[in-house]
C-alpha cells in the first residue's frame, strides 16, 4: 500500500464495496472504522507531504480527505468547466 497515495477518507471506513481487490487485501489498518479524529490526523499527516496548497483530484473521497487534511482539493472537472473559479 505505500505505493498508493492515501488521501481517500474511503480509505478509513469500514466500507470496502467498490475498492479495487488489490487496495482491500494487505490493507493493514485501512477501510476499519476510524474516529473523526484519527481521520483528521491521518488527513493532516498525508498532506504534510504535498507542497502546494492546491490539489487536483477526480475522486470525490480524496477531494474530502485533502479538505480535512488541511489543503483545498479541486475536482478536475472543475479545470474544464470552471476554469475561473480554481
Amino acid at each position: 500500500m505505500d505505493s498508493y497515495p492515501l488521501y481517500s477518507l474511503s480509505y478509513y471506513e469500514p466500507n470496502t464495496r467498490g475498492a479495487p481487490k488489490r487496495f482491500v487485501e494487505g490493507a493493514k489498518g485501512l477501510f476499519e472504522e476510524h474516529t473523526e479524529e484519527e481521520k483528521k490526523r491521518l488527513m493532516e499527516e498525508h498532506c504534510s507531504k504535498i507542497s502546494t496548497d492546491k490539489v487536483i483530484a477526480y475522486c470525490h473521497y480524496c477531494i474530502r480527505g485533502l479538505n480535512l487534511g488541511g489543503k483545498q482539493g479541486i475536482h478536475l472537472a472543475r479545470l474544464l468547466f470552471e476554469p475561473e473559479n480554481v
